[in-house]
């Protein structure tokens, strides 16, 4: 998180993008939730732009890779 938000935004022509997927166990409880908030305004107080999150499991993720068209 420190090295992105280190990056000088004028100097990125497209910004600075991340993308992380969660699982998503990480957001079941309230302990989990606070602490994702907590991360998010870390990341906006270092100065952070854009952060996607992709909440999923890896099962889903290869269930869908074996029944694409599902």
């Amino acid at each position: 998180m420190k090295s992105v938000t280190k990056v000088e935004l004028g100097r990125a022509i497209n910004e600075v993008i991340v993308n992380q997927r969660l699982t998503p166990t990480i957001l079941k409880n309230k302990d989990g939730i606070n602490k994702f908030v907590k991360l998010l305004k870390s990341f906006v107080q270092l100065g952070g732009f854009h952060w996607q999150f992709n909440v999923i499991s890896s099962d889903i993720l290869s269930d869908a890779q074996k029944n694409p068209d599902r």
